[in-house]
């Protein structure tokens, strides 16, 4: 009975020894190649090599979860990771997107688009009162963040100037978290130098 017993402990040890190393070592790989992103009650992850975001907020309600789940969106982000090419349609008057054998992968319906950058694009549409707002979308052609601005400056790193209106003008984040209040005129949210000013908003011409 004792030896029995004495086995089981064995096993339970190894078996814990296990779990932690590998906790251990998976938590090395993640915070080594992704950058970790949160709000109060939603985690992410992006890759810091490419800026490309791997798992975006809102999805997964604790990073225990987004950690585990980090490994199947990264191979999932790889194998649908393809190249997009940004095309006007004549005959519609609209841009769409195409892959590298001319084939529409979004559909031409979009007034204005800018080219994929970090796996979004800025592109714009008409509201019901005919006024052009503007978005973002992914690969997939899903809204981002949602064609409510008069204005948003084209995506480059984390962070994206966005207006309302002239002078309505903050910055929000990849996902259209408020990052600075929509309280300053355009023209107090121009930066001359990028590298300054990268992680507050994005250099753009004016409205």
């Amino acid at each position: 009975m004792f030896r029995y017993l004495e086995k089981i402990c064995g096993v339970s040890v190894f078996l814990f020894g296990l779990f932690v190393l590998t906790e251990l070592l998976f938590a090395y790989y993640a915070d080594c190649n992704f950058f970790p992103i949160k709000t109060y009650n939603s985690y992410g992850f992006i890759e810091r090599k490419t800026n490309a975001t791997i798992i975006p907020l809102n999805k997964y309600p604790t990073r225990f979860l987004a950690q585990v789940a980090l490994p199947w969106e990264y191979f999932l982000y790889k194998l649908n990771n393809k190249t997009l090419i940004k095309k006007y349609d004549v005959a519609v008057k609209k841009y769409g997107f195409q892959d590298d054998n001319n084939r529409y992968v979004i559909q031409p319906s979009y007034i204005n688009a800018n080219d994929f950058k970090q796996n979004y694009a800025v592109v714009s549409i008409y509201n019901k009162n005919h006024v052009e707002k503007f978005g973002t979308i992914d690969k997939n052609g899903d809204w981002v963040i949602e064609p409510k601005y008069s204005y948003l400056c084209p995506v480059e790193r984390y962070y994206v100037r966005a207006c309302i209106d002239k002078n309505h003008c903050g910055v929000i984040d990849r996902f259209g978290n408020q990052v600075i209040t929509m309280s300053y005129s355009a023209d107090k949210l121009n930066c001359e130098d990028e590298i300054t000013c990268e992680k507050k908003f994005c250099i753009t011409g004016n409205l």
